[in-house]
């Protein structure tokens, strides 16, 4: 019995989300040491690591959070969840948020003051976004824009300011890239849930405005993201190597498919739209193609 709920805390805090935004803050760590001139051995050291695992646990506890203020939504929509089946209690999913969120703040403090500033704004975000009265979930707008800066603007940038520079051009326009990427990730997120939004009064854009309006809106903001990469090599931001992360458009073009050409079929990662997988995967290519033009 132990054992069982321990394996049902490991599957509420999803480890796969921790691992992603852990990797991702450790790349774009290593991009910003090479570009500032700093030994990329460094990167792993304990004072670089702290921050990338307080941004880690962010983003989990983030989930935690939302899952205690989404139960009723998640009933519906996604009942299979660990905590919408029972499977854990209330009472433990705010012990499990709550924790997570203390270590998370803990490890902040050894990471600088301008990490530590990017860290409250995250954080801030993070819980607007689920409690009430702030609640930034309940319209599209407010609930993408926050996504967007946690997983794709800020988190670029707080990886760049452990090595005390979180703001120049080039991060600002990589961070850029995965704000728009994620925005359309978010769009995503929601076409599987719309039942359940709907009887919450969640206005979503799948639920204020149709299917159809989400789906071509996930188009645009994924091409948009490629146009960024292309005017940022224009501008002379991006150097010419950037070039090579066009290799990923027919990915985009199988995106574009999943979601007029295909059924809509849920993925077996949280029973959201296929559409929204793969999102993600491209998500994370990105990111590591980012790092191995710079890095290499």
């Amino acid at each position: 019995m132990f054992f069982q709920k321990i394996k049902y805390f490991f599957y509420y805090i999803r480890p796969l989300a921790f691992l992603g935004i852990f990797i991702v803050f450790i790349l774009h760590s290593s991009i910003a040491a090479k570009f500032l001139g700093f030994k990329l051995f460094d990167v792993f050291s304990l004072t670089k690591i702290l921050p990338a695992l307080s941004i880690a646990l962010l983003a989990v506890s983030a989930n935690a959070l939302n899952n205690v203020f989404d139960l009723k939504i998640d009933k519906i929509n996604k009942p299979e969840r660990v905590l919408a089946s029972g499977r854990i209690s209330l009472q433990e999913a705010w012990l499990i948020s709550v924790s997570l969120y203390f270590i998370s703040f803990i490890f902040s403090f050894w990471s600088g003051v301008l990490f530590f500033i990017f860290y409250i704004i995250l954080f801030l975000l993070t819980v607007f976004y689920s409690i009430p009265p702030f609640r930034f979930k309940n319209h599209w707008m407010s609930a993408g824009t926050t996504l967007a800066l946690a997983r794709g603007l800020l988190l670029v940038l707080s990886a760049w300011s452990i090595w005390g520079k979180g703001f120049n051009l080039l991060s600002f326009w990589i961070g850029l890239v995965f704000f728009v990427l994620v925005f359309a990730a978010s769009i995503a997120k929601d076409i599987s849930d719309i039942e359940g939004d709907k009887q919450q009064r969640v206005k979503t854009i799948a639920v204020v405005y149709g299917l159809g309006v989400s789906r071509a809106l996930i188009i645009f903001l994924s091409f948009l993201s490629f146009v960024i990469i292309f005017s940022g090599f224009v501008l002379n931001i991006f150097d010419k190597e950037i070039l090579f992360l066009f290799i990923l458009l027919p990915y985009l073009f199988y995106i574009t498919y999943l979601l007029y050409g295909a059924d809509d079929k849920l993925s077996k990662i949280d029973n959201n739209h296929m559409s929204w997988k793969h999102i993600y995967i491209l998500y994370m290519l990105l990111h590591f193609f980012f790092a191995f033009i710079y890095l290499f």
